[in-house]
């Protein structure tokens, strides 16, 4: 499966077309490359369209080099829960901030 490679980055307000207000997520490998439009227009509750567009781009950065099949079949959530086994072992405190900033959302700590 070919995607475009990483880095990709987030624009507050989308590009390239008439009336797109919206955030829009887009890469640069020598072309300004358009992935995504983030608009939940749909549901009832409204959600944080920038907020969506930034989790987006955090997570292809941070997972840059990882196939697409071992995202697919929990790499990710294999490897930080061996490192909670290996901080539980060796009597080390579960990490919960990373160069002081939260790694877990409220609800996984």
């Amino acid at each position: 499966m070919s995607y475009t490679k990483e880095p990709w980055h987030t624009m507050e307000r989308g590009f390239g077309t008439k009336g797109n207000n919206f955030p829009t997520v887009y890469a640069t490998d020598g072309e300004l490359r358009y992935i995504a439009k983030c608009s939940d227009t749909i549901n009832m509750i409204p959600t944080d369209n920038l907020a969506n567009a930034k989790r987006i781009v955090a997570c292809v950065n941070a997972c840059a080099g990882i196939t697409t099949e071992a995202l697919e079949a929990g790499v990710v959530h294999g490897v930080i829960e061996s490192l909670r086994y290996l901080q539980n072992g060796g009597n080390f405190p579960i990490a919960n901030t990373w160069m002081g900033i939260d790694i877990w959302e409220k609800e996984n700590v």
